[in-house]
């Protein structure tokens, strides 16, 4: 019972995030809808973003397209989970500018010490990686995913216990 608290707290907190973001940001310009991603070729890193978000009846995400083609491309879910996972990565990018995913990241980390070994490995892989901050997402759109992995040292994700699966395993 106390999990599911502390689940839902981190679940609240993560979806209110981008209405607290909206009252501290404009909305950033971007070249493409999801359309054009839609309209992109086939394995490209756009297409990928259109039929993930697509498969999940999804749209972008306020503000930040560039968190979308991250999940995408990083292969994090756009689940509790996923949205702590990947902040764990990037904070291991040295990211250590982005308020926001540090936020995420520590409220994941002091409300579900289970995620601990899952986001050190994050961490980790995300230490590996070439440092994505200055990607210029807007030009990679068009090129092959599995190439961009490669070419940005990104490597394999170890597969672990979802959060919402170790929930439903205390219900």
């Amino acid at each position: 019972m106390f999990f599911r608290i502390r689940k839902q707290v981190v679940i609240r907190a993560i979806d209110f995030a981008p209405t607290i973001i909206s009252w501290l940001k404009k909305e950033r310009d971007w070249a493409y809808s999801l359309d054009d991603y839609r309209r992109m070729p086939e394995g490209s890193l756009g297409k990928s973003v259109a039929d993930y978000l697509d498969a999940r009846q999804f749209d972008f995400i306020y503000d930040s397209y560039h968190h979308d083609i991250r999940h995408v491309l990083l292969g994090y879910d756009m689940n509790t989970t996923g949205e702590i996972r990947l902040q764990a990565f990037m904070v291991g990018n040295n990211w250590l500018w982005n308020y926001k995913g540090w936020m995420a990241f520590l409220l994941g980390v002091v409300l579900l010490p289970e995620l601990w070994g899952t986001l050190y490995r994050d961490f980790k892989r995300g230490k590996r990686t070439q440092n994505l901050k200055d990607i210029p997402w807007v030009h990679q759109l068009h090129q092959p995913i599995h190439q961009l992995r490669r070419q940005l040292n990104i490597p394999p994700m170890h597969i672990e216990l979802d959060i919402d699966y170790l929930s439903s395993l205390t219900e």
